[in-house]
């Protein structure tokens, strides 16, 4: 090849001749060998942190791989699977490798899934319950159903009744979850 080309991937033969001033000539020759050792680089599609609650619904977005011989290809997606059943935090990674072995650094995107749904209380007995003055107040309880947490228990407030006045009086039962999900107060 003439001086100043540009080598492709590969071995290249390359053969030199010289001539001096008495008719003289020189031959040798060498290889030139061009390799690939630039890895790819992985670009996320989509945010590196998603925010999700649960029972919502995670459509993984993956990632694209480019290289300066190969193109533009697609990453591998592995790492945890996203189960938005369950809170937690999930972290999805994503590899790629170019045609001639070259890894990329590895890139991960954090799926973060968070208990946001209320509890839901059930009031149980009669109402309204209908009490005599001076009688005594009998509390009929509450159930309380969570998509995640179990064995919640409603808090019961009864400060307004007052059994010696006639009245109407409003029994209040509240819960919370342990992510801090507050229950639609019943009364």
């Amino acid at each position: 090849p003439a001086s100043g080309t540009n080598f492709v991937l590969g071995t290249t033969p390359v053969s030199c001749s010289v001539n001096d001033t008495n008719g003289n000539t020189s031959t040798a020759g060498f290889d030139v060998v061009v390799t690939d050792e630039s890895k790819p680089i992985i670009t996320l599609t989509g945010s590196a942190t998603i925010n999700l609650g649960t029972g919502d619904l995670y459509t993984e977005e993956g990632a694209v791989a480019s290289d300066l011989v190969d193109g533009t290809f697609a990453a591998t997606t592995g790492g945890d699977v996203v189960n938005t059943a369950v809170p937690a935090t999930y972290v999805v990674t994503y590899d790629a490798s170019d045609s001639h072995g070259n890894a990329a650094d590895q890139v991960t995107r954090s799926v973060i899934v968070s208990d946001d749904d209320a509890p839901v209380i059930t009031v149980t007995g009669v109402d309204p319950q209908i009490i005599e003055v001076h009688g005594s107040y009998v509390e009929l309880g509450a159930t309380v159903a969570d998509n995640y947490d179990t064995g919640l228990v409603a808090l019961i407030d009864v400060t307004a009744l007052n059994l010696n006045l006639v009245g109407e009086y409003i029994v209040k039962y509240d819960a919370t979850d342990v992510a801090g999900n507050h229950a639609v107060q019943k009364t």
